[in-house]
């Protein structure tokens, strides 16, 4: 038999099995790294779309809140509550309810459990008697939201961000949102100044730098 008749030896046989093996490796690792990154891509992607949602709903809800009195407390005081981890306040209900009126809304975080992460909740009540509450996730993958209220909170001092909002005669000028998400990825800090509040527009020139 002549060199070129004999054909494969096993040993060339193994060679070229390991080889072939190297190379889909290879092949695999790279569709691997390609398909990740296109995943982290595809997730900034989808949480840029979710956060500018909530963001504009948040925007447009705090813009209309209602200074209205709080039935609950003593005369004089509006039934807004804030607080480091929630607030809770009033506006018109959308224009597509049948019902109008005034509804409720809370947003709080709620933290995550074990692996799970937290998210920032939704709960919006229409004023009508026996009306449900309607529960929805602004936000999800949260590690920390924080909400803070500018404003002056008694005579004679100067306005100044602080970590709640309640009992007061009065809104807050402005609310500041913080999050923070499980990966670490910040959100742009956000401000929303109150239309019906006293002295919104002039608070939120002064604190535009701070």
């Amino acid at each position: 038999m002549t060199a070129s008749q004999r054909g494969f030896t096993l040993l060339e046989l193994l060679i070229s099995i390991v080889l072939l093996a190297l190379l889909t490796t290879m092949l695999f690792g790279g569709l691997q790294l390609g398909t990740r990154q296109l995943d982290r891509q595809t997730d900034r992607v989808e949480r840029a779309a979710r956060l500018s949602l909530a963001q504009g709903f948040l925007r447009r809800q705090l813009a209309d809140a209602r200074p209205l009195a709080d039935p609950a407390q003593a005369a004089g005081i509006v039934a807004f509550t804030g607080e480091r981890d929630s607030l809770r306040f009033f506006n018109p209900t959308p224009a597509s309810a049948a019902s109008g009126g005034l509804e409720s809304l809370s947003v709080e975080f709620v933290e995550g459990h074990g692996r799970s992460a937290g998210a920032l909740l939704l709960r919006r009540r229409s004023d009508e008697a026996g009306a449900a509450a309607h529960d929805s996730v602004l936000l999800d993958q949260v590690r920390q939201a924080e909400f803070a209220y500018f404003g002056v909170t008694a005579p004679g001092e100067t306005a100044a961000w602080h970590a709640s909002w309640r009992d007061m005669a009065y809104l807050p000028s402005l609310v500041r949102l913080s999050v923070v998400f499980s990966d670490g990825a910040v959100m742009p800090e956000m401000i929303v100044a109150l239309r019906l509040s006293p002295g919104a527009a002039g608070q939120w020139a002064a604190s535009g730098a701070q």
